[in-house]
């Protein structure tokens, strides 16, 4: 047991080490703690938030904040990944962060009025949002905050200063947990109140950081140059990032829809769960991206050394979360863990496919393949929402969702790995 703790403890010098040496390692060390913070903080309000609140509550404030996260997602115009290659040899980099902010606040404005039209439109649930001038106001203010929020972080990582994601993380994480208890109305505004002031006050340290560290003062503007030099990679970016993530966000209303709002609660305590362990291969995927847009020609070797650091995080972290997912998902409640500990080892699984789809898609990034990105993502897509869809209306089960995406993650995962792989024959033959 000793020569056992000796061993870890060296190895835990030796990671330390070499994440001072290493910005690849380094960034990387700081977004999992990153997710480790988001998964611990989200796990502490969600937990409280289902001790406060009714299933249904947990539900609709889970279906809002989903929504609110898709016209997000929507708003980034593909900005987010523009900026973090472009941003490293930028020689007007404000102008750059800028007009990626700009568009993405505008089209997240945009976003949130067609979703709020939708919803009052709609006999859904939702019609909620439209209830008062200040559940709409609310609701913008929530999908603007949100977008902006991303994309700060994206400038973080650009510039290899990921610990102040972490800071930032935290700040948004603390600020909201208190108004469960603040206004403790019993409903789903007492989550929705608590995400959208942490959001603000996230969004505030950010922009408040970016001065202190580098001068930066953000000011609403459309520089031309700079657009038309980022639009096409952002374009094909957009449509990428668009498919990847439009069956996750999709799926909560969805379940909301068929099997009702306390599955869409479970669904949504569950993804919570995996989307904070998909942050550790997604963080690595992101430091990769910023290195290899740095120095494309030791790219392989940040492949390589990216590809361990996702094994190391991610494997480790998936055996540990299926042998305590049961008790996990109890601390929400006993249903919670019932009807959703099925779901979540299914989507554990689909995590190992993911791994190859972070990397893999990074690589196609770099090496500017983007048909690739796009097809396998649509593709992939397709598969989750079509065989998800079909499932969960046959077998009324969480399960079937999972097993939906399980497919299509195995989809995107081998259209990537076949493309990279030719690619570094390739390479290799011309060498």
């Amino acid at each position: 047991r000793r020569h056992a703790l000796e061993n870890l403890f060296s190895l835990i010098r030796r990671s330390l080490a070499l994440a001072r040496s290493d910005s690849l390692y380094r960034n990387s060390t700081f977004l999992a703690a990153n997710a480790a913070t988001n998964a611990l903080l989200g796990f502490s309000f969600w937990a409280i938030a289902a001790r406060l609140l009714s299933a249904q509550a947990v539900g609709l404030a889970a279906a809002v904040i989903t929504v609110a996260t898709l016209v997000a997602t929507f708003s980034y115009l593909g900005f987010d990944n523009a900026l973090i290659k472009y941003l490293p040899t930028s020689s007007a980099k404000d102008h750059d962060t800028h007009t990626g902010l700009t568009l993405a606040g505008a089209a997240s404005i945009i976003g949130a009025s067609i979703a709020l039209i939708i919803a009052g439109d709609s006999g859904s649930k939702l019609r909620i949002l439209v209830s008062s001038p200040f559940s709409i106001a609310a609701f913008v203010a929530l999908c603007l905050l949100t977008s902006w929020n991303s994309l700060t972080n994206v400038v973080f990582i650009a510039d290899r200063t990921a610990q102040y994601v972490l800071l930032t993380t935290v700040v948004f994480c603390v600020a909201r947990l208190p108004f469960l208890f603040l206004f403790n109305h019993g409903g789903y505004s007492d989550a929705t109140s608590g995400w959208l002031i942490g959001q603000g006050v996230s969004v505030f340290a950010s922009f408040f950081i970016l001065y202190k560290v580098s001068g930066y003062r953000y000011r609403p503007s459309f520089d031309i140059p700079a657009a038309r030099r980022m639009v096409h990679f952002a374009a094909a970016n957009y449509v990428s990032n668009l498919a990847a993530a439009l069956p996750s966000l999709v799926f909560p209303s969805v379940i909301l829809g068929v099997i009702g709002p306390k599955y869409a609660a479970y669904f949504y305590v569950v993804y919570l769960i995996i989307v904070c362990l998909s942050q550790l291969p997604f963080g690595v995927s992101l430091s990769l991206f910023a290195e290899g847009s740095r120095d494309p020609d030791n790219m392989w070797a940040h492949v390589r050394r990216a590809t361990m650091a996702t094994v190391m995080f991610t494997v480790p972290s998936l055996v540990a979360l299926v042998a305590v997912g049961y008790p996990l998902l109890a601390l929400f409640g006993h249903s919670y863990a019932v009807h959703g500990y099925g779901c979540l080892c299914v989507l554990c699984l689909s995590s190992v496919p993911g791994m190859v789809t972070y990397i893999g898609g990074t690589v196609l990034r770099i090496t500017g393949r983007m048909r690739t990105l796009i097809v396998g993502s649509i593709l992939g897509a397709a598969f989750t929402i079509f065989v998800g869809i079909f499932a969960l209306i046959e077998f009324r089960s969480l399960i079937a969702v999972a097993g939906g995406m399980l497919i299509g993650q195995v989809v995107v995962s081998s259209v990537f790995a076949v493309d990279v792989a030719r690619l570094y024959r390739v390479e290799r033959r011309g060498r």
